[in-house]
């Protein structure tokens, strides 16, 4: 330590003020003379910025464990419209009438039909079938039991079965299914 630094301790021990102060030493070899209050008041700024720091990263991650798993949904596939044949058809039928659900893990289809007019095309009758989606040339093809039905054309809310046109060319006799999609949340 320098003659002045050893000089200003001597005063501060002799001063009759008794000011408490805290005498630090740097790596330098200085020494500098800090009042206890404002040693305390920085002391607890310091703590409170790191406890806040600490909870502040530690309370916050990018995987939140705590939040819900995305709400996942069955297809109900509502057939709302049967159209051409060779006699030219076009029925209209309410949703839940006719309704269609692919389950993709079993590859099953199951058709619920309430139509009661058997004269009315209406597609498939109520049962469980075998179903399987034949690709080609970037078009999708629907095979009930293993007949091919149509080329499959989806929207954003919907379905069409085209039995006009087949993986085999294009036909002119066949039947157009519509079907309006439904969502249905799965508990």
């Amino acid at each position: 330590m320098d003659a002045f630094n050893i000089s200003k301790i001597r005063e501060i021990k002799n001063s009759k003020n008794k000011k408490i102060s805290i005498i630090h030493a740097t790596h330098l070899g200085f020494c500098y003379l800090t009042d206890i209050n404002q040693f305390i008041k920085t002391m607890k700024r310091l703590f409170f910025i790191t406890i806040s720091c600490f909870f502040i990263l530690t309370n916050c991650s990018l995987n939140d464990d705590s939040s819900t798993p995305p709400q996942q949904y069955d297809s109900l596939w509502h057939l709302t419209n049967v159209s051409g044949g060779i006699s030219g058809v076009d029925e209209d039928y309410a949703v839940e009438t006719i309704i269609w659900s692919f389950d993709d893990a079993t590859l099953k289809l199951t058709v619920n039909n309430n139509n009661q007019d058997d004269s009315l095309e209406d597609g498939l009758d109520s049962d469980t079938y075998d179903f399987s989606i034949l690709e080609t040339d970037g078009k999708s093809y629907l095979l009930i039991d293993g007949n091919e039905l149509g080329e499959l054309i989806f929207s954003q809310t919907g379905m069409i079965i085209d039995g006009n046109k087949l993986s085999t060319g294009v036909g002119a006799d066949g039947f157009i299914y519509t079907f309006q999609l439904q969502l249905v949340p799965v508990n």
